[in-house]
């Protein structure tokens, strides 16, 4: 990507699609900066519950949480 500073909720929606992606910073054609993106504890308002019945899915001011577990993750919705 160009000219583009990655903001902490894009780089938790990449840590859940590719866990053990690697982000490069390249600055004036040179990597600056390397490092290795982390699942976050908590993803607030970022994926959708896959249970249709979920209030979250529903048209009500409720923001979806999905905590990490050992087995996955689980909305906490909020």
């Amino acid at each position: 990507m160009k000219r583009k500073l990655l903001k902490k909720k894009e780089l938790d929606l990449i840590s859940m699609v590719s866990p053990d992606a690697t982000i490069n910073i390249v600055e004036k054609f040179a990597i600056t900066e390397k490092f290795r993106v982390s699942l976050p504890e908590n993803v607030e308002d970022l994926i959708k519950c896959q249970n249709q019945n979920c209030i979250t899915n529903a048209k009500e001011p409720v923001k979806s949480v999905f905590k990490r577990e050992k087995t996955g993750s689980r909305n906490n919705y909020r």
